[in-house]
């Protein structure tokens, strides 16, 4: 292990340690309405992370803005989730973003005891140090997250929903009973309305999805090739429209000049690649935020994960809507064969 890496662990465990002090949650089991709020509340949610794990988010977002359609409710959002802000847009009174670097941290912190919230709502089923402290020193009337190592920074908690038997869209929506919601008679499907006018297609497209955020998420320049040979041989009328960023885009590119006729035209911001998706009618693809997309559109996918025997809840397949997910138990997806693809994709069609 780095040195740096060691420090920050022994800098993390001391902030959980001040911002634990002195803090006895009250676990809710129970769908009931605890908060005895005005009409119009101030309610930050916290979902500082990534792309994926915001959209995940959409469902509660929408629901909570119907229980609170006059309250200012804000979200503290990341640099490297900011770009898909789109997907709740529509119910967030104000953005605010954490970047980590220690003057813009104090900064916002400053700002956000300044708002006076009534309520901070950590969305994250995994202990997150950074939520604490910020919950610590943004001082709302009371807090609220999901049971877990870390719940002791909460004054209210709800239960972890089995890890192996619930997806993660439920696990985050079970934070509704402490508003008298029962997750259970809502509408959890996802959403993200780029507000892009949609195009008809005249012809069925299949998106295929080189890479995720890792190496290890991506299936391999043969794999790919054999793919698209497959495809443009079963499906001869069918488009092909390639998904690729950063060093994929050199991949993308070597498949058209092999392989002719494939759309790979870049996307200039995540609202387009959004807007790109929902024109597919089928998605391939690595474990990475399309999942989501996928889920929201309603798009029939076949999605390739890593999962280890060691992992302590199942992967984040895509929620109400139709998918086939393949998984290794091994360091790379490269693992799973194109038999396995092409039958998956059989059964789909």
């Amino acid at each position: 292990m780095k040195i740096s890496k060691k420090i920050d662990i022994k800098i993390k465990a001391k902030i959980n340690k001040l911002i634990t002090e002195n803090r006895r949650p009250y676990n809710i089991t129970q769908i009931e309405n605890i908060f005895s709020f005005a009409s119009s509340p101030k309610i930050l949610l916290l979902r500082h992370d990534k792309i994926g794990d915001l959209i995940v988010s959409t469902s509660f977002v929408r629901i909570l803005r119907k229980k609170y359609p006059n309250a200012q409710i804000d979200i503290l959002l990341s640099k490297y989730n900011i770009s898909a802000k789109k997907c709740v847009e529509q119910y967030i009174s104000n953005f605010w973003i954490y970047t980590k670097k220690i003057t813009e941290t104090i900064k916002i912190l400053r700002q956000l005891r300044l708002e006076k919230y009534d309520l901070v709502i950590d969305l994250f089923d995994n202990p997150s140090v950074t939520s604490g402290f910020i919950i610590k020193y943004t001082k709302p009337t009371f807090a609220l997250g999901i049971d877990k190592k870390n719940s002791i920074i909460y004054d209210y908690t709800v239960p972890m929903l089995d890890r192996f038997a619930s997806s993660i869209v439920e696990r985050i929506a079970n934070l509704l009973i402490v508003f008298g919601i029962n997750p259970k008679n809502e509408n959890l499907d996802l959403e993200y309305n780029t507000e892009i006018e949609r195009q008809k297609n005249t012809k069925f497209r299949f998106g295929i999805n080189l890479a995720g955020s890792t190496e290890s998420r991506f299936w391999g320049e043969e794999n790919n090739a054999k793919l698209i040979e497959y495809l443009k041989e079963k499906y001869p009328d069918a488009e092909i429209r390639v998904f690729a960023t950063g060093q994929y885009i050199e991949t993308a590119k070597n498949l058209n000049s092999k392989l002719g006729n494939l759309i790979i035209d870049n996307c200039k911001n995540f609202d387009e690649f959004a807007y790109e998706v929902s024109l597919c009618n089928f998605i391939i693809s690595p474990d990475t935020s399309i999942v989501h997309l996928a889920s929201a559109y309603k798009i029939p996918s076949v999605i390739l994960y890593i999962r280890k025997p060691e992992m302590n809840h199942l992967p984040w397949y895509p929620f109400n809507s139709p998918y086939i997910a393949l998984e290794t138990p091994s360091d790379t997806i490269e693992d799973i064969s194109i038999n396995q693809v092409k039958e998956s994709i059989e059964k789909l069609m």
